[in-house]
């Protein structure tokens, strides 16, 4: 930061300030996240610097071949997770994905069937002032008055009645499940291209948990953040047989140049959501979201269709009085961040709205989980419940810093993330993070001279069985090699010799279990001879010995 600081000193005070902000607050809203060290990497890397119009392998501009590397690993790699046929990278915003595929199907006029925006519908599903409401006739699907949920006769009666060039299917307040295999019956019976907006939810497709729209639409949209946490961008997929016309619409029809230093992040996203790690987190964002569901109606809050499959749900704050309006502002001031949001046949404006949507992306990839949910509900009442009352957000405040609080880190299984343990301070429950990193562990240079990758099982191992007929579990074991991965971590070099790394291990097995110690040094010092080690041995009971030695008596005190 210093760098930025000299040239521009304002700038770098609002990213700090931005930065405290981020770690302080308890950020709910349902489309924010916060994106790993890798992915920030290669946001602010010099794949900004450079132009890169076309596709790769078919640029307007030489010295693309790097580049043709990244955006190559990112098709590839987003193929691979979703299943898709044929993926674009490059479109610079949902907002964006979502004009392509308008762009490539539909003339100005043409008639499209999508989610009403009052109803949890995206701004480019028709809104009046968007592309989407100004070039074509939107006619809007809504969800049922009883269940609040997406209304598939009407879609069907309005298809049939339409004839709609194009379906649209999701959008960005629906914290319910889509099957999307109802509205690929009903695009095909009215002679229509299926396109799903999975902006919210892709993060739940690419793990599993959310059904896939790819083997049913013709088109799949999305997003590069919010649940599929990667950098701010969008993506199309779509059926083979639409990608020259895909590609052609996306440039040079709409964009330009490519941002290749966010195509490059995408990649990086793409690669940590492959992973084994990516499931359980996503799981967790869905258990997270029930809970907090839970906890809310449990205090007397009404859900939106009565809870949630999902990352979000809506709050619908009418028989509390409270406007959504009101609500964020009053949350805002105690460090909770959500949005205002219009409910489903709401009568107030949205500017005003009646509710509020939550979301729990953000409070997962901070190792929270349903213990702080409930934590994190009764927070939300305490500033609703006195909405206004300066003393109670003050209160509030102090426990979200709490709750927010970190309290040491360290490398995981594999080497593959940072595990982050916090603490509140007030309850001391503890709770974990997983951020993904990129491998920087250092290569061993054995006495020989040869340079070998650390081995992560390799060094288990050998801890194992210096272990052995011992007292010590396997998680200790564990723990230790994580320490040991901390700290080469932390020394940030290339390289490490073989006697280095066992000096280290040492160290930690003398604490561990002294009989492993001595194992291990038998291995790793080479005794000379045997008096060496009896030396070596007699050292570990001397210090033994001052450890069990009883401490002086205090002196009397005097009378």
């Amino acid at each position: 930061m210093s760098g930025l600081e000299h040239v521009d000193p304002e700038i770098a005070r609002a990213i700090r300030d931005e930065t405290v902000r981020q770690s302080r607050n308890l950020e709910l809203i349902a489309s924010e996240n916060f994106v790993s060290e890798a992915v920030l990497e290669a946001t602010g890397s010099v794949m900004t610097n450079k132009y890169a119009e076309g596709y790769p392998g078919k640029r307007y501009y030489g010295g693309c071949e790097i580049v043709d590397v990244a955006e190559n690993l990112a098709i590839s790699r987003a193929k691979a997770l979703f299943g898709a046929e044929h993926v674009n990278v490059q479109p610079h915003s949902g907002s964006q994905a979502n004009m392509a595929v308008y762009f490539t199907l539909l003339k100005p006029g043409d008639v499209v069937l999508g989610p009403n925006l009052a109803h949890g519908g995206h701004l480019t599903a028709g809104s009046p002032m968007n592309f989407s409401g100004r070039l074509y006739t939107i006619v809007p699907y809504g969800v049922t008055r009883d269940t609040e949920q997406i209304d598939l006769d009407q879609v069907r009666d309005l298809a049939k009645q339409h004839r709609p060039k194009l379906i649209i299917a999701g959008g960005s307040a629906f914290p319910r499940a889509i099957d999307f295999k109802p509205f690929r019956e009903i695009a095909d019976e009215a002679g229509a291209a299926l396109m799903a907006d999975i902006a919210h939810p892709a993060g739940l497709v690419a793990a599993g948990l959310h059904p896939s729209p790819v083997p049913y639409a013709d088109f799949v949209t999305t997003t590069t953040h919010k649940t599929l946490r990667g950098p701010r961008g969008g993506m199309v997929m779509c059926r083979s047989a639409y990608a020259k016309d895909l590609d052609r619409t996306v440039l040079p029809g709409i964009q330009g140049g490519p941002l290749m230093h966010v195509i490059a992040a995408k990649a990086v996203a793409f690669r940590e959501a492959q992973t084994p790690e990516w499931r359980v987190y996503q799981a967790q964002i869905i258990k997270n979201a029930k809970a907090l569901a839970e906890a809310l109606l449990a205090l007397g809050y009404r859900l939106v269709s009565g809870g949630t499959d999902t990352h979000l749900l809506l709050v619908d704050l009418t028989p509390k009085g409270i406007t959504g309006k009101d609500a964020q502002e009053a949350l805002d001031r105690a460090w909770i961040t959500v949005n205002k949001n219009g409910i489903p046949f709401d009568t107030k404006g949205p500017m005003v709205t009646s509710g509020v949507r939550l979301g729990t992306p953000a409070v997962t990839t901070r190792g929270m989980r349903e213990p702080e949910m409930a934590q994190i509900a009764a927070l939300i009442d305490g500033v609703l419940g006195s909405l206004g009352n300066a003393t109670a957000e003050a209160k509030v405040r102090g426990e979200v810093e709490e709750l927010t609080s970190r309290v040491d880190s360290r490398v995981g299984r594999e080497g593959e993330f940072i595990r982050r343990r916090r603490e509140c301070l007030k309850c001391h429950r503890r709770y974990t993070t997983y951020e993904y990193i990129e491998d920087v562990l250092p290569h061993v240079v054995k006495r020989d001279g040869r340079r070998e990758p650390f081995d992560r099982q390799k060094l288990r191992g050998s801890i194992l069985k210096s272990c052995e007929k011992r007292s010590v579990g396997v998680q200790a074991v564990d723990d230790v090699v994580a320490d040991i991965e901390a700290r080469l971590h932390e020394r940030a070099e290339k390289e490490i010799t073989s006697l280095e790394m066992g000096e280290i291990v040492m160290e930690h097995l003398q604490k561990l279990d002294q009989v492993a110690y001595v194992r291990f040094a038998s291995v790793y010092r080479q005794f000379k001879d045997i008096s060496q080690f009896m030396d070596e041995v007699k050292g570990l009971i001397k210090d033994g010995d001052k450890s069990k030695a009883p401490k002086p008596a205090k002196p009397a005190p005097k009378k």
